[in-house]
């Protein structure tokens, strides 16, 4: 299952209807667009609410046009990994367990090779 959700609203917040409960608990991967303003927030609430800190994640910025540019990473810590590179929108959040088996580049496939349990 492939669950999407927007991660910021038109104030550049998160939105007020996204439940949190639900996508912390959905058993598939997670993909957030524009979650650059809200990524703490999101990835806080997600692994608060059950789903595991150690998941792989990967945040695209400029996602398939010049300048793409992948962080890889565990959900609980995507977002420091995320502002200590700099990253700004826009950009998509994917986590989840097809994440680990993602067609990206080589330097992150290394990286996400560490993290399947």
């Amino acid at each position: 299952m492939i669950v999407f959700a927007t991660g910021t609203d038109q104030t550049g917040h998160l939105p007020a209807t996204l439940n949190s409960d639900v996508l912390a608990r959905a058993e598939g991967t997670l993909v957030f667009y524009m979650p650059v303003g809200g990524l703490d927030s999101i990835t806080a609430s997600l692994t608060s609410l059950g789903r595991d800190p150690r998941e792989p994640a990967i945040l695209v910025e400029h996602a398939g046009v010049a300048g793409e540019r992948v962080i890889a990473g565990r959900l609980g810590e995507i977002a420091d990994e995320a502002r200590a590179a700099g990253v700004g929108p826009p950009a998509v959040l994917i986590t989840g367990p097809t994440v680990a088996l993602a067609s990206v580049p080589l330097s992150v496939r290394r990286v996400l090779a560490g993290m399947v349990s």
